[in-house]
């Protein structure tokens, strides 16, 4: 059954926005993202399902020979953690993108230099498990997939309570230039910004002697 809430529709755990209802008053919460991790699109959410392509808040490298081309599927994953008393109350939380440094723009199948991209190993607002990160104090409550819907995922924790969130996207190779950098941050009901940092680098073309080697290290994530 749909649910409606501070103008936006509920689906499962998946939102859409619906103009011309209400939004209400309430605290604000103390979300963190704790880690990030790369995996490919090539299996299932669960515990032995898609490969981790590195280690948590390791970047990546996206281009021909790299950690995963262009123009190709790869997944996403957010260990969000709350930690204000007041609790979250369901908000609705998009995922944002920028590029070398620039403004940040809503993640959809149609936006410009990322996407959302479908994937044949979930659905939209398949639940979350919890495996795969180093895990925050508290307790596990699921979050969802999203793979082609621009409406993202909410949960409603409470404090100390922590969630994940996995999204396909793709890099497109028409859209980005050889050493773009690019990284993420959620945006939500008040106002509430949190951000990765760059989390991976375009390399179109390798160097001489081979592709280069090494990633950057993840800084500031979910602090």
């Amino acid at each position: 059954m749909n649910r409606t809430r501070f103008g936006w529709e509920k689906e499962g755990l998946l939102w859409q926005h619906k103009p011309g209802i209400v939004r209400a008053t309430h605290f604000t919460p103390q979300i963190v993202i704790e880690h990030i991790r790369w995996r490919a699109d090539d299996g299932v959410e669960g515990s032995g399902g898609a490969t981790f392509l590195k280690a948590e808040d390791v970047n990546i490298n996206v281009g021909p020979g790299q950690d995963v081309g262009l123009d190709a599927n790869v997944r996403l994953r957010f260990q969000m953690d709350e930690q204000n008393v007041d609790d979250m109350d369901a908000d609705i939380l998009s995922l944002n993108f920028n590029i070398s440094g620039g403004g940040f723009n809503i993640l959809s199948t149609t936006s410009t230099g990322l996407i959302l991209s479908a994937s044949t190993h979930f659905a939209n607002a398949d639940a979350t498990t919890d495996h795969g990160f180093t895990n925050p104090a508290g307790t596990f409550i699921a979050g969802a997939m999203s793979e082609t819907n621009s409406s993202f995922a909410s949960v409603d924790p409470a404090q100390n309570q922590y969630w994940i969130y996995e999204f396909c996207i793709q890099c497109v190779d028409a859209d980005l230039l050889n050493n773009d950098t690019f990284g993420f941050e959620f945006r939500g009901f008040p106002n509430t910004n949190f951000s990765t940092g760059d989390v991976g680098t375009i390399i179109k073309a390798a160097a001489p002697g081979g592709p280069p080697k090494g990633t950057l290290a993840l800084l500031g994530v979910g602090r």
